[in-house]
């Protein structure tokens, strides 16, 4: 509850007074799938020590140089897709996916009808 209060500029007090239960448990589920909060940050750091800890490793696929931070950062979920050369959609296939999509986001945050 003190997570949701410090995203959102408002006490504890305020936030039970004026959340549903709905929302709040949309906000418990957003929060463990963005991986937010001292237990992560914790998690996060632990990893930086363990790996630290354990010495150098070798670069993937045999590359020589230092490593990145691109190395370690998961892949973004939000970045598009790259498509295939000279691949094109309709507007109709667009329009088509973003319902899809949308009816996804939908079926896991609205409550049914």
């Amino acid at each position: 509850m003190h997570m949701i209060a410090l995203a959102l500029g408002r006490t504890v007090s305020e936030i039970q007074r004026s959340m549903s239960a709905c929302e709040f448990m949309q906000w418990l589920t957003f929060l463990d799938l963005e991986r937010c909060g001292p237990a992560w940050d914790r998690a996060r750091h632990a990893d930086v020590l363990a790996a630290h800890a354990n010495g150098p490793l070798q670069l993937p696929g045999g590359r020589s140089g230092a490593w990145s931070i691109l190395d370690f950062l998961p892949a973004d979920p939000w970045q598009s897709k790259p498509r295939a050369a000279g691949a094109s959609e309709s507007a109709e296939d667009l329009a088509r996916q973003l319902k899809l999509e949308v009816s996804a986001i939908e079926d896991a945050f609205v409550p049914a009808r």
